[in-house]
C-alpha cells in the first residue's frame, strides 16, 4: 500500500490530469442513459417500456466501455493499476450481458418488439453472442489462446447493437444529443480497434526479431 501511494504522489501532473479525465469520461457515460430518458418527456408514461429502454442504453454503453478498457489496455495500465482496469473490464462486460438479458426479458414479456421490423431479432441474436464471449473470458484458462478469439465477437456484438439501435432505437431517434453521444462512441471504438491491432502486429513484430536472433 505504501509503494502504491508512493508511486501515485511521484506521477506527473500531466498523468494525473490524464487519469482525472478518463475517470470523468466514464462517469458521464453512465449519466448519459438516465439523463437522456429523464428528459425525453415520456420517462414515467409506461414504466416497464421506460426501464427497457433504459436498460437498453446502459447495456449499449458498458459493453462500449468494456471494448474500450480492452483494446487500450495497454495505455490504462499506465495510468492505473492493470489489477483495476482489469475489474472494470470485466465488470462492465458482466453487467453490461445482464442489463442485456433484463432488457430481452422485458422486451419479451410486453412484446415491445411488435410493430418494429424483423431488426429486432439482432437483439436475441447478440445477447446469445454476448454470453458466449462472457463464458469463454470465465473459462479462458481452459480455452487457452482459444478464448481471445471468441472474445474477440465482442467487436461485432457491439457493431450490431448499433445497428439495431440506429434502426428501431426509440430514443435514438428522438433525441439528437444522443445520437451524437452513440456515433462518438461509435467513432473512438473503430480508433481503439484501429490501436489494438498496432498493438498486435508490434507485439508479432517484436516475438519475429526474439526467434531471429
Amino acid at each position: 500500500m505504501v509503494r502504491v501511494q508512493e508511486r501515485n504522489k511521484a506521477r506527473p501532473f500531466s498523468e494525473k490530469a490524464l487519469q482525472a479525465l478518463v475517470l470523468v469520461f466514464g462517469i458521464a457515460t453512465l449519466v448519459v442513459p438516465p439523463l437522456v430518458l429523464a428528459t425525453s418527456g415520456t420517462a414515467t408514461t409506461v414504466p416497464s417500456w421506460s426501464a427497457a429502454r433504459l436498460l437498453a442504453m446502459l447495456a449499449f454503453t458498458l459493453i462500449f466501455m468494456q471494448i474500450i478498457t480492452g483494446a487500450t489496455r495497454r495505455l490504462l495500465n499506465r495510468l492505473f493499476p492493470p489489477v483495476l482496469v482489469q475489474r472494470v473490464h470485466v465488470a462492465t462486460g458482466l453487467c453490461g450481458f445482464i442489463l442485456a438479458l433484463i432488457h430481452g426479458v422485458l422486451v419479451l414479456a410486453y412484446s415491445f418488439q411488435k410493430g418494429h421490423s424483423v431488426v429486432w431479432v439482432i437483439g436475441p441474436v447478440t445477447l446469445a453472442l454476448l454470453a458466449v464471449t462472457v463464458a469463454a473470458a470465465l473459462e479462458r484458462k481452459r480455452l487457452g489462446s482459444t478464448w481471445r478469439w471468441i472474445h474477440r465477437l465482442n467487436y461485432l456484438i457491439f457493431v450490431a447493437v448499433f445497428l439495431k439501435t440506429v434502426a428501431i432505437g426509440t430514443d435514438f431517434k428522438t433525441s439528437a444529443a444522443l445520437r451524437m453521444i452513440f456515433y462518438a462512441y461509435v467513432a473512438i471504438a473503430g480508433l481503439a480497434f484501429a490501436y489494438r491491432l498496432v498493438e498486435l502486429e508490434r507485439m508479432k513484430r517484436k516475438v519475429k526479431g526474439r526467434k531471429d536472433r
